[in-house]
């Protein structure tokens, strides 16, 4: 009995070691650079969207599984960082990420078109479906004497979290600013239903659940 004890902790053990092998094999998947990393020492405020930085599981588009990560969205550079040993890195392969599960939210790369210019970035994904919604977090950093009207020889600048942004994606295609409702309504064709329920449910453009109202309804449309 004692015998078969002793294989069982030697096999636990190697399994764990294996394990452990794996994950910190795995976390090289992930490629990043320390050379832009700051620490913001002379802004108040943060740069990030989350409190500190979260364990979170990112997939990649090469790998079947998740990969765990200590990571935050730093929205004022536009670009996800995480931390392995105590250190902080950049990501620098974002097209690769299929998406990032953090904090019960899910964050994924896209395209999308800033006005006539068609670029890349981060967003939450709020639906997915055939017509989905995305969320942009934006952070600014403003001179501090121009917001708090005080001046600080170690702070000069704030970090100010932004309203988020709203974009559509349809059928896949690169994400759409939803700027007001003349201008979603010229993508929608113009449709006299979606227009009665724009003014029937009171649709605000800026508030997050009216939009998912607005999204499940189109994509319940004619169903």
């Amino acid at each position: 009995m004692k015998i078969i004890f002793s294989l069982l902790i030697v096999i636990i053990s190697v399994q764990n070691l294996l394990a452990q092998s794996s994950t910190v094999h795995s976390l090289n998947k992930l490629n990043g650079s320390t050379k832009e990393v700051l620490t913001y020492k002379s802004y108040k405020g943060s740069p990030f969207i989350y409190d500190q930085f979260m364990y979170s599981k990112v997939y990649l588009k090469s790998e079947d599984k998740a990969i765990d990560y200590l990571l935050n969205y730093n929205a004022y550079k536009e670009q996800i960082e995480y931390k392995i040993d105590g250190k902080i890195y950049c990501v620098t392969n974002p097209k690769q990420i299929k998406k990032i599960e953090v904090n019960s939210e899910t964050i994924v790369y896209k395209k999308y078109y800033n006005y006539d210019q068609l670029k890349e970035g981060y967003f939450i994904e709020i639906i997915d479906d055939f017509i989905s919604l995305y969320k942009k977090e934006t952070v600014s950093a403003l001179p501090l004497k121009k917001v708090a009207r005080v001046s600080s020889t170690e702070v000069n600048k704030i970090f100010i979290r932004e309203k988020p942004i709203y974009y559509i994606s349809i059928y896949g295609d690169p994400l759409l600013l939803i700027k007001n409702k003349k201008m979603l309504l010229e993508v929608l064709f113009n449709n006299q239903d979606v227009k009665n329920f724009l003014k029937n449910e009171k649709i605000k453009l800026h508030l997050e659940e009216d939009l998912k109202k607005l999204v499940t309804f189109l994509n319940n449309y004619d169903k």
